[in-house]
């Protein structure tokens, strides 16, 4: 079984996989890059062109993937950009067979935290405390972990990566609409 979780962004993709058939089965990392208010719309479409490639390649016979839903209250950069690579990279998913699963901010924070407005550094010491092992050192990585854990739980309620289900995490199950993801 292969599992991708992505927190989508043009600076900074935070990406997550676990694939039983891999050693390690858990990797997870960032890529991205800047940009800059005076680039061309060239300059753009090449930028938003190389991060849907890198999610292209790391969805490669995925069973799922779980993506962070567009966050409607973001501040700073080019929302117009990002809701452009969030919508190209789950076009793209799609096409290839991929399932795709749509997950708010809000519930995969109190799935990971068990507070639906945890901060950012609240998910990287949360899954830090989770993961000892792994070298989680930003948000998006963190973030895209927990895609990764919702992901597994949904395709594998048996699943003990991350320990028993907590109230806190079942509850946090209460919002991700699955429907269109079974469609």
């Amino acid at each position: 079984m292969k599992v991708i979780g992505l927190d989508l962004s043009l600076t900074s993709t935070g990406w997550a996989t676990w694939d039983d058939h891999e050693d390690p089965a858990l990797e997870f990392g960032t890529f991205g890059e800047g940009g800059h208010r005076e680039d061309t719309l060239t300059m753009r479409q090449r930028r938003i062109v190389r991060a849907t490639d890198r999610v292209t390649a790391l969805a490669q016979y995925a069973d799922l993937a779980v993506v962070e839903a567009h966050s409607f209250a973001g501040k700073g950069g080019s929302q117009h950009d990002r809701s452009g690579l969030w919508w190209i990279a789950v076009n793209d998913l799609m096409s290839f067979g991929v399932p795709v699963l749509e997950v708010a901010p809000s519930s995969l924070k109190q799935y990971v935290t068990g507070k639906g407005n945890a901060s950012k550094m609240d998910m990287v010491l949360a899954q830090a405390r989770r993961f000892p092992h792994l070298p989680i050192k930003k948000d998006d990585e963190a973030d895209a972990l927990g895609l990764v854990l919702i992901g597994l739980r949904i395709l594998d309620p048996q699943t003990t990566l991350d320990g028993a289900l907590t109230a806190a995490q079942a509850k946090s199950f209460e919002k991700i609409r699955l429907t269109p993801f079974r469609e």
